[in-house]
C-alpha cells in the first residue's frame, strides 16, 4: 500500500532509484527514466512554455539524476521524486536564465549579430584532421576530450593532471589556432 501522498508510481520510482544507486542494470535506469520522463516533461511545459525546451529539460534533468544516482549523490533514493523535482527547477530556471540573456543580446546588438553557435557553412571533416595533425599531444588530447568525449574541464585536468585554469587556457587557445587553421586557404599541391 502506497506510503501518504506517494503513488504507486513513486514507490518503483524510488525502488528502482536505489538499484541505480548501488550500480544498477540499464534496464532498471531506462524504467526510472520512463517514469521520470512524463513529470519532467509536465514541468517544462508548464514553466518554459515550449515542447522543444521541456524536451531539453527532460534529457538534461535525467542525465543530472543518473549521474548523481551512478555516484551515490542521492541521500535518500526514497525521496527520488522531490530529488528530480529539485533538478528541474534548478535547470530550468537556468534555461529561462539563457532565454533571457540572449534576448537582452539581441535588443542591445541587434538580432542579425546574436546568432547560434552553429558554423555558417559545414567543415572540411579533412582539412580539420589536417589543422588537428598540426597540434601538440596534449593540445590534440585536451579538445578531442572536450567536444568529442565532452569531458568536463574539471575531469581533463584531473586526468592530465592539470589546473582547470590551465586546461581552459589551453582549450581556448588551442580553438583560436584550429580556427585559423581552418579559415586559411588549403596549401595546393604543386604538379
Amino acid at each position: 500500500m502506497p506510503q501518504a501522498g506517494h503513488t504507486l508510481g513513486d514507490q518503483e520510482a524510488a525502488a528502482l532509484a536505489r538499484k541505480a544507486s548501488a550500480g544498477g542494470h540499464p534496464a532498471e535506469e531506462a524504467r526510472l527514466c520512463e517514469l521520470l520522463a512524463p513529470r519532467i516533461r509536465r514541468y517544462g511545459l508548464r514553466h518554459l512554455w515550449d515542447d522543444a525546451l521541456a524536451d531539453d529539460l527532460v534529457q538534461q534533468v535525467l542525465l543530472i539524476t543518473l549521474e548523481k544516482l551512478r555516484g551515490g549523490g542521492v541521500r535518500d533514493c526514497g525521496q527520488i521524486a522531490s530529488f528530480v523535482l529539485g533538478v528541474s527547477r534548478t535547470v530550468a530556471r537556468d534555461m529561462r536564465r539563457a532565454g533571457w540573456r540572449r534576448e537582452q543580446m539581441a535588443e542591445a546588438w541587434g538580432r542579425e549579430q546574436v546568432r547560434s553557435a552553429g558554423p555558417d557553412e559545414p567543415i572540411d571533416g579533412e582539412r580539420l584532421h589536417d589543422c588537428l595533425s598540426t597540434l601538440a599531444d596534449r593540445e590534440r588530447l585536451i579538445v578531442t576530450m572536450a567536444f568529442y568525449v565532452e569531458a568536463s574541464t574539471s575531469d581533463i585536468s584531473t586526468r592530465l593532471g592539470l589546473t582547470e585554469t590551465n586546461v581552459r587556457v589551453i582549450k581556448h587557445r588551442t580553438m583560436g589556432r584550429l580556427r585559423d587553421c581552418l579559415q586559411r586557404a588549403p596549401a595546393v599541391a604543386s604538379a
